[in-house]
């Protein structure tokens, strides 16, 4: 057999870190009335020095009719660790329909009014009627300012001594942190995930020395909301309401409980708006299936009965190691620059695509036109082209992957070791060949003629983006932006 034609071949490099997951389902064991926590040694500073960040984190629990639920989460709340700092306590109680009264409302306001809260305001909300777990969720909070975050705890949660520690740590490392920031992560859940939600999926399988990872899907019990994306959310929710729109993803679990319980639960619909988004939410993977947050599973709205009930998970926890971000660089880098190599040795020209980019046409075939570069590459956008040639065989050796396969983004890197090496390099010209939209006008609604590409810079935001292209007559997603079906592969 000969050896392959010389063409094209596109990288598209999507670094997932995870799918969706569905409601835990823990080891159960027996209730434990006593359980001592020993002293634990996180691996991050939890006093506070010049450098840490001033915040705002409020605990809203929601409450219905469960005065011995109630009463075991506010005193686990209150036995934690708050490292001195002030933390406010928001109480949501939802109103017994009035069919229904009895005392345990009664009961349940007299101890949310006398439960003393020492370390930040207490506030309580006592509603005039009854509207269900959905409201109760989605009205709990609206951010102040990009400085305050929400944790929100259902009832029948028990929380870790530790759980405040790890929470603070997690909000300085990775939302106060601009090394480690991303726009893409909305918060993070001490909810501890096994299985993907999808028809046939399986159980998640996680590196033995991973603690802390990426996940897309809400966990409810124990969840720490970032403002910006809960704010984003709760526009998104309000329109697509309004459209009629419905939280269904075909294949997916959480579709029946929707079609089931319909407007009584939330979570669809945040599931149908992290899908639109491509948004991530931080989840641990204790040893031993540990968790910082445990749900008893008392019988209420969304349990008919009172599922088996354990405590002993919490007892003890391990150490949170972080993972280092120069890591991301170093796995991405790697997986580029071994693709190169392969496209070379099976005779293939290939195109690293490390940007916001559209490409009209078959613009993809422009670099192979000029066969007088074997490299040719973009100095404002993270774009390279690699021709398949001897002399581009001789340079992408084993000593020059090394040298690429550094703690930073992979197009910079190469193009300084080829500027180096001499190589036969050529250059993008993005200013006559694309379109920022970023610093077009608002209402340009076509395309000057010779425009290959259309790019934009990664702090853009997706309104605007989407905005920008439905001028151009760009834009051919669904309107609400996400995935229509879930497949998962029986293994």
């Amino acid at each position: 057999m000969g050896a392959p034609k010389k063409q094209l071949f596109p990288l598209l490099l999507i670094l997932s870190l995870s799918v969706l997951f569905i409601y835990t389902s823990y080891t159960h064991s027996s209730l434990s009335t006593t359980t001592k926590y020993p002293q634990i040694t996180l691996p991050f500073t939890t006093t506070p020095t010049p450098t840490t960040p001033n915040f705002t984190l409020i605990i809203k629990v929601l409450t219905f009719n469960r005065l011995s639920s109630l009463t075991r989460c506010l005193h686990s709340l209150s036995s934690a660790n708050y490292l001195s700092d002030t933390v406010h306590l928001h109480i949501y109680i939802d109103h017994i329909p009035i069919n229904n009264l009895n005392d345990t409302q009664i009961e349940i306001i007299d101890f949310v009014d006398g439960f003393d809260w020492n370390f930040g305001n207490k506030f309580v909300h006592y509603r005039t009627g009854n509207v269900g777990l959905q409201a109760q969720w989605l009205e709990a909070w609206w951010p102040s300012n990009d400085h305050e975050f929400a944790f929100v705890v259902e009832d029948d949660l028990e929380v870790s001594p530790l759980f405040y520690k790890f929470l603070k740590a997690l909000i300085v490392s990775y939302y106060f942190n601009q090394d480690n920031f991303s726009p893409f992560v909305y918060g993070a859940s001490l909810q501890r995930p096994r299985f993907v939600p999808g028809k046939h999926g399986n159980k998640i399988n996680l590196d033995a020395d991973t603690r802390l990872f990426l996940y897309q899907l809400v966990g409810t019990w124990g969840q720490l909301l970032f403002p910006k994306p809960w704010k984003e959310f709760r526009l998104w929710y309000d329109k697509n309401k309004a459209m009629g729109t419905k939280p269904i993803i075909d294949g997916m679990v959480t579709t029946g409980w929707y079609k089931k319980l319909g407007e009584k639960i939330w979570t669809p619909w945040f599931i149908k708006f992290i899908h639109s988004r491509g948004y991530y939410n931080f989840y641990t993977n204790y040893q031993h299936e540990r968790a910082l947050s445990v749900s008893h599973r008392d019988a209420g709205v969304n349990y008919g009965k009172t599922a088996d009930r354990f405590f002993e998970n919490t007892g003890t926890y391990r150490s949170v190691k972080y993972h280092n971000h120069d890591e991301r660089f170093l796995k991405e880098s790697l997986v580029k620059a071994y693709m190169v190599r392969k496209c070379l040795d099976l005779g293939y020209n290939s195109f690293i695509v490390d940007a916001n980019i559209l490409f009209i046409d078959d613009y993809l075939v422009f670099p192979s036109q000029d066969p007088a570069h074997d490299f040719v590459a973009s100095k404002s956008l993270d774009l390279l082209f690699v021709r398949n040639s001897p002399s581009a065989k001789k340079i992408w050796t084993d000593d020059f992957l090394n040298m690429a396969v550094q703690k930073s983004k992979f197009v910079p890197t190469v193009m300084k070791l080829l500027e180096q090496s001499s190589a036969k390099m050529g250059w993008f010209d993005e200013i006559s060949l694309g379109i920022n939209i970023y610093t077009t006008p608002a209402n340009q609604s076509s395309l000057a003629d010779g425009k290959k590409i259309v790019y934009w810079s990664s702090d853009m935001g997706l309104d605007l983006i989407q905005n920008r292209l439905n001028h151009l007559n760009l834009w051919a997603v669904d309107g609400d932006l996400s995935c229509k079906a879930v497949v998962c592969h029986q293994s």
